[in-house]
């Protein structure tokens, strides 16, 4: 009776929980990503023959997620490289970078 009503509400009141905690953590990543694409975009525009390494040593984050965050930038159009790879320089198209991503 009472007793498994008891029980049956903590256990979902448990479940709600962690299913709150997991869209908590996407949404944390979401702005994690965010502020990564953001430092990204302000380097370039401050120095736009910064690599990768320069990237990576700024956001304290591995090659593949710089990778993946440039990626997703030059997807959308906003950053290009133009030039080498090595001695090209990186564009940033500022008009589609505040349509993504204007406060």
């Amino acid at each position: 009776g009472t007793a498994f009503l008891v029980v049956e509400n903590i256990a979902n009141k448990d479940s709600n929980k962690e299913t709150n905690k997991d869209s908590n953590k996407e949404t944390n990543k979401e702005k994690q990503i965010k502020i990564q694409i953001e430092i990204i975009c302000r380097m370039i525009q401050d120095n736009p023959n910064c690599t990768y390494k320069d990237l990576m040593k700024s956001l304290g984050v591995g090659y593949s997620t710089v990778y993946e965050r440039v990626k997703m930038l030059k997807q959308k159009g906003i950053i290009r490289r133009e030039g080498s790879l090595y001695n090209g320089k990186w564009i940033i198209d500022k008009n589609i970078y505040l349509q993504f991503y204007s406060k």
